[in-house]
């Protein structure tokens, strides 16, 4: 195998980016000699086009980026989707009006594929890139669709009673996953950054033992199950990092510069 057929794809915030939203120097010097010599690259992310197209400047991934928590794959190239999913619209209305009346703190947002819905803001919900419409919960029907998913953010100590009560709530069709400590996400059933990189090796012709993933969060795991190598920064989940092939050094100090170092040594 040589790099030509290689696939690294990470994870942005908490992996790629550090806790300052910054990427680190180290990060952006070994993915560009990466791919200088023919490695190739892309990201797998929870952020919308916008917020994660803010990068680009920096980092310059060549193939179809994961958005959304799987929910769109995107061509930065050819600035179009490729593929998209959408929840269900017949509970996720019902279900978020629920989390409005029984957490009035509670941040809420809903994403279709192009703008962002702010249905209520806190200090874990102020979006600053993505085109927003701002409405009251009981409008949500009014928000075009398709929607991809649905964010739900709280302080950290909230969350374990946040995500008891939507679990208790009619939610055929939907499945939630926790992207961070403070962020709960509602996104279509089956439907993640795993399931959406089996349709990008599949259509671009990478095998899984040439797909090599990192990711930090209970949002990364099954992409990291998806790859053929799976790494994990030293400040990533413990569970994740009992699955990783490798674990890195910790996300501030360079972690995915460590793994596309490794793939330079040994395939370059």
């Amino acid at each position: 195998m040589q790099l030509k057929d290689i696939l690294l794809v990470c994870d942005m915030d908490g992996t790629l980016i550090d806790s300052h939203f910054e990427i680190p120097t180290r990060n952006c010097e070994a993915l560009a000699h990466y791919q200088e010599l023919g490695g190739h690259f892309t990201i797998a992310t929870g952020r919308t086009k916008q917020s994660a197209g803010q990068y680009f400047s920096q980092i310059y991934p060549d193939v179809p980026c994961i958005l959304l928590n799987g929910t769109i794959l995107y061509d930065f190239c050819e600035h179009k989707i490729i593929s998209s999913f959408s929840v269900s619209t017949a509970l996720l209305p019902a279900l978020l009006q629920a989390v409005a009346k029984e957490f009035p703190k509670v941040g809420l947002e809903l994403f279709n594929t192009q703008e962002v819905a702010i249905l209520r803001r806190n200090r874990y919900v102020k979006n600053s890139m993505t085109p927003e419409v701002l409405m009251n919960p009981a409008e949500i029907s009014a928000f075009p669709q398709p929607w991809c998913k649905a964010l739900l953010g709280c302080n950290p100590e909230e969350m374990p009673e946040l995500k008891a009560f939507v679990q208790a709530q009619p939610h055929n069709g939907l499945e939630f996953v926790l992207t961070s400590p403070a962020y709960l996400e509602i996104v279509p059933e089956g439907v993640n950054k795993g399931s959406t990189l089996q349709i990008l090796m599949k259509k671009y012709g990478f095998s899984p033992k040439a797909v090599f993933a990192i990711g930090d969060y209970e949002n990364d795991r099954e992409m990291l199950k998806t790859a053929g190598f799976a790494a994990v920064p030293a400040d990533g989940q413990p569970s994740l990092q009992h699955m990783a092939n490798l674990v890195t050094c910790p996300c501030g100090n360079g972690a995915v510069a460590e793994l596309a170092d490794n793939l330079m040594k040994r395939y370059g």
